[in-house]
C-alpha cells in the first residue's frame, strides 16, 4: 500500500511562500505555466488530478464505480519516483503514479487538450494537479471571478494604477485606496520590488507598478476595484476561463451566479441519473420544470463552457461537464427557484445554480 497521507484542507487562498515543484518530473509528465503557478498534465495534454479524500483516509479509495469517471494515472513497472513523485501499489496490484504522496488521476470528460473540467467535483473532493508560484511572504495568490489576482496576506485583491500618481493625486486617492506597504525588512524579490515614496513610506510595486489595496473589497476574492475609472486593474496572474458571449451575471440571494441573455440563473444537476431515480415522472416532470439550454448556430465551446450533444440529440451546452438548464418558474433575474431541488421535491443534492467564482475557489496548498 502507499504511504501514509497527509490530510489537507480546501482552501480560499493560496500562501506564496512555497515555489511550485517542477524537479524531478517523471517521463510522461508534461507541465503547463502560466502567472500563478504551474499544472501538470500527462503527455496526450490530460489534466492530472488528486482526491481529498483519498488525502484524508490515507488510503486509496477511487474503486469500482469511481473509476468509470477518473482513470487512475498508470506507471510501469520501470517507473522511478523521485523527489515529491513516488510509485504506488493500487488494490488491485497496478502501479500508479503519486505526487506528495497522492494518487494520480485522469478525468473522462476532460475530452479536449488542457481541459480542466474536474476540477472542484464532487464538492471540491477532486482537484486539478498544481503548484503555486512564489510571491513574497506578505502576499497570498487568491482565487477570483478574474481569475487568480495577486492579494495581501489576507487574501484581499491588489491593484495597480495606469498612471503613476504624483504626490497631490496620491493624496486624493487615500479616500479610497490604501498602498500596500512592505516591511522595513522586506527585499526585492523578482518581479516584485519596493519604492520609497517622499514621505519615506516603502510600497510594494509589481513589474514597476505600485500596488494598492481597496476599502470596498470587504471580503476576500472581492475584485470591486477592477477597472474603474479605466485606470485600476487587478493584479491577474491567470485570468479565469473564457465565456460564451450569451452568459450574464446576477445578483442572487448566494451570491453572484451565472444567467442567461435574459437574466435567468442557469442550473447544473449535481446527478441526473440519481435524481430521475428518485422521481415517478422523471420524462414529464422535466420538460414542465426545466429547459435545455441549446447551442445556436455558430456557438462554439469556451473554457468550462462546453456544447454537447444530449440524449435527445441535441447540441446543448453544458458546464465542467454537467448540462444546463433554466427553471420554469424562476420568470425574473435574481430568481433562483430550482436551487437544491429535483423535480419539485427537495433532495439535497439535486439541482445547483453555478455560482460567479465556481471551479475557482481551489486548495493550492
Amino acid at each position: 500500500m502507499m504511504k501514509a497521507l497527509k490530510a489537507l484542507g480546501i482552501l480560499a487562498t493560496v500562501s506564496g511562500t512555497a515555489a511550485a515543484q517542477v524537479d524531478g518530473v517523471p517521463e510522461g509528465v508534461d507541465i503547463q505555466r502560466t502567472g500563478a503557478g504551474v499544472y501538470f498534465m500527462t503527455q496526450t495534454q490530460q489534466s492530472l488530478y488528486w482526491n481529498g479524500s483519498e488525502v484524508t483516509a490515507g488510503e486509496v479509495t477511487c474503486l469500482e464505480d469511481c473509476l468509470e469517471t477518473w482513470v487512475p494515472f498508470q506507471a510501469n513497472s520501470n517507473g522511478q519516483g523521485e523527489g515529491l513523485w513516488s510509485v504506488i501499489n493500487r488494490p488491485d496490484g497496478s502501479l500508479q503514479w503519486a505526487y506528495k504522496d497522492r494518487p494520480l488521476y485522469t478525468y473522462v470528460k476532460d475530452t479536449f487538450p488542457a481541459a480542466r473540467l474536474g476540477d472542484g467535483a464532487a464538492r471540491g473532493r477532486w482537484q486539478v494537479l498544481f503548484e503555486v508560484h512564489q510571491v513574497p511572504a506578505s502576499m497570498t495568490i487568491a482565487s477570483t471571478a478574474l481569475g487568480f489576482v495577486l492579494a495581501d496576506h489576507r487574501g484581499r485583491t491588489l491593484y495597480s494604477l495606469a498612471t503613476v500618481p504624483d504626490s497631490d493625486a496620491l493624496s486624493t486617492l487615500r479616500n479610497h485606496w490604501t498602498p500596500f506597504e512592505a516591511p522595513w525588512l522586506a527585499l526585492d524579490q523578482g518581479d516584485w520590488s519596493i519604492q520609497t515614496s517622499a514621505a519615506g513610506a516603502r510600497q510594494w510595486s509589481y513589474n514597476g507598478d505600485i500596488l494598492f489595496t481597496y476599502d470596498k473589497d470587504n471580503d476576500p476574492q472581492d475584485v470591486h476595484g477592477h477597472g474603474l475609472d479605466g485606470e485600476w486593474s487587478a493584479v491577474i496572474l491567470e485570468p479565469a476561463p473564457g465565456l460564451p458571449s450569451w452568459i450574464t451575471v446576477e445578483q442572487v440571494d448566494l451570491g453572484l451566479a451565472y444567467a442567461n441573455e435574459n437574466g435567468l440563473t442557469i442550473y447544473a444537476p449535481v446527478d441526473i441519473n440519481a435524481i430521475n431515480a428518485a422521481q415517478s415522472c422523471p420524462e414529464e416532470c422535466m420538460k414542465a420544470n426545466w429547459r435545455a439550454i441549446l447551442a445556436k448556430p455558430g456557438e462554439q465551446s469556451v473554457g468550462n463552457w462546453v456544447i454537447v450533444e444530449n440524449k435527445a440529440g441535441q447540441l446543448q451546452w453544458s458546464y465542467k461537464g454537467q448540462l444546463l438548464y433554466t427553471h420554469t418558474r424562476d420568470r425574473m433575474p435574481g430568481e433562483m427557484k430550482g436551487n437544491g431541488i429535483a423535480v419539485g421535491y427537495r433532495i439535497g443534492d439535486g439541482w445547483r445554480i453555478i455560482p460567479v467564482d465556481s471551479g475557482l475557489r481551489r486548495s493550492r496548498t
